[in-house]
């Protein structure tokens, strides 16, 4: 991976699902820190009716596990805080990571 640009993903963008445990609002973009994640698609009509929750910051939430379509994963090399946004390391292109949006 040293070679590939990380890529920006902006959580407004994106919604986040949880598996395994719970955690904390306040702490989930800390949480992804250094992650290894699926980059995944789902339905908008899916989207907005499994969301948690979706505060001011835009971090969106979903209640379950939806049936999706994952490209492939990717490692969140850093987290903005601040400009609520991921930086992943991974191999897909960027047209497939244009349709990521879980």
């Amino acid at each position: 991976f040293r070679s590939v640009e990380p890529r920006q993903l902006f959580m407004k963008d994106i919604a986040i699902c949880l598996t395994g445990s719970a955690v904390d609002k306040e702490c989930i973009l800390y949480a992804l820190n250094f992650s290894i994640v699926a980059l995944c698609c789902i339905e908008s009509n899916v989207l907005v009716s499994d969301m948690s929750h979706q505060d001011s910051d835009d971090v969106c939430v979903l209640n379950c596990v939806p049936v999706n379509r994952c490209y492939g994963y990717g490692l969140v090399r850093s987290v903005d805080v601040d400009d609520k946004c991921l930086f992943i390391v991974t191999s897909l292109s960027d047209e497939v990571i244009s349709k990521v949006n879980c």
